[in-house]
């Protein structure tokens, strides 16, 4: 026994690794990992000392393997709310509209996050095209992966959508997490049109962070992070 404790970062399957150390073992857990249909469900669950999820959307779903588990508490994601600060990135706001030809008066919508299926970019480019109005642009900020600017079929799939529309859609690739302050400050609203259960959003906490009203779907633990006073729920 070399610990009193260990907590396992949302990977379940090493939870046996620890527990069988005979020290007290925690999941941490950031997804919709461990549910009545996952694999050796019954197994891990009942190594873990305890279940930390970051919504209660995980935790609910944590529960479909014992509706009254006492294992489980919620601990809901943060963001450095002082780095994403409009108090702190303001000054950036007039940089960045001038980087991409954005007017004063034009209203900038922000979708920030990966660039994948789940994310629901194809419908928003679907919604947008039905926007008649030259005044409100949208800005597409990120790439397939996490620090990647590689093709996808899928990218290319919704690049496609975009012909025509080309003056008021703006693709600026990866942006390094340092910069994201500043992008979410240039934009007036942040769209988040995820198509799946999003298990918690980064981005929407980084976005309220920021000052920045939300249009996003019910789904998931999005709406434990944002609310109906910041936030306009559309069903995904």
């Amino acid at each position: 026994r070399c610990a009193d404790f260990f907590i396992v970062e949302n990977n379940d399957q090493l939870v046996g690794v620890f527990s069988d150390r005979k020290s007290r073992t925690y999941l941490h857990l950031h997804n919709d990992y461990l549910n009545n249909d996952s694999y050796n469900n019954t197994r891990i669950y009942d190594k873990c000392t305890g279940i930390i999820c970051v919504t209660k959307f995980i935790e609910d779903r944590v529960r479909t393997i014992d509706k009254n588990s006492l294992k489980t508490k919620v601990l809901l994601n943060c963001t450095e709310t002082e780095r994403f600060s409009p108090g702190v990135n303001l000054q950036y706001r007039e940089v960045i509209r001038q980087k991409y030809d954005i007017k004063d008066d034009e209203i900038l919508l922000i979708f920030s996050g990966r660039l994948q299926e789940t994310k629901g970019l194809r419908e928003l480019l679907l919604a947008f095209r039905n926007v008649n109005n030259d005044k409100i642009k949208l800005m597409i900020a990120g790439g397939a992966w996490y620090s990647s600017n590689r093709s996808t079929p899928y990218i290319e799939e919704v690049k496609k959508l975009c012909k025509g529309y080309e003056d008021r859609i703006i693709w600026t690739g990866y942006i390094a997490y340092s910069d994201m302050p500043k992008y979410y400050n240039s934009a007036d609203i942040a769209v988040f049109p995820s198509v799946w259960d999003e298990p918690s959003s980064i981005a929407v906490l980084e976005a309220e962070a920021a000052g920045l009203p939300l249009i996003c779907t019910r789904s998931g633990g999005i709406p434990e992070n944002s609310s109906e006073e910041t936030a306009w729920f559309v069903t995904k």
